[in-house]
């Protein structure tokens, strides 16, 4: 039997965890199997084996590729932005354009939810993603405090908890309104939070 490089093992991994993302996406968890991974990707089943002890683990890959994923866009976003303010705005904004992907957004995100109930391998990477979108947003509003732009006695990190438990929460109306649902509505009430912080900072002198 031919030895297999460990590039052309990646690729192959790689393929897989992108099938199960797929697939994932289309059918849910619970409804889908080895056997559409395997339609999906045109492996064998065998070739699924060989990197993935079964349907948990292999689902649980997907899971970590794809929210790493959304982090990783994230910071790149971020990168070029010029003020915090069009920092915040942008991970607004970044958060629908997650969604809007009809591979790896909304749909992959409430089944992973989903997931975490059994799978405490998943819950453990949800709560790791949660505190690093936390820990991006206090730094944001760290920031835009010591500028002066929102009022420096706010609880910050609270404030970013809330506002990531916003966004979330918006996803789920999502699901709510099913083909209702629209997008520059549901962005409107994420930044009209953004709006309320800025009026609030203080005025010239230190007035209010």
């Amino acid at each position: 039997m031919p030895k297999v490089s460990v590039e052309h093992g990646e690729q192959i991994r790689s393929r897989i965890v992108e099938s199960a993302i797929s697939v994932v996406s289309e059918r849910g968890f619970h409804d889908a199997t080895i056997q559409d991974v395997v339609a999906d990707s045109g492996l064998s089943v065998g070739a699924i084996y060989t990197y993935f002890g079964g349907k948990d683990e292999l689902f649980a890959a997907a899971c970590q590729l794809t929210l790493e994923r959304e982090l990783e866009g994230l910071a790149a976003e971020l990168a070029v932005a010029p003020t915090v303010r069009s920092k915040l705005e942008i991970a607004v904004r970044h958060w629908f354009d997650f969604l809007a992907d009809e591979h790896v957004g909304g749909t992959f995100m409430v089944e992973t939810w989903a997931m975490a109930r059994q799978q405490p391998v998943i819950r453990e990477m949800l709560l790791r993603r949660r505190e690093s979108l936390v820990t991006v947003g206090r730094m944001l509003l760290t920031e835009a405090a010591a500028r002066g732009d929102i009022p420096d006695v706010l609880d910050l990190d609270a404030l970013s908890r809330g506002f990531a438990a916003l966004l979330d929460g918006l996803l789920l109306q999502r699901v709510e309104r099913a083909d209702s649902w629209r997008r520059a509505t549901a962005e409107r009430h994420a930044l009209v939070f953004l709006d309320l912080l800025y009026l609030a900072r203080p005025g010239p002198a230190g007035v209010p």
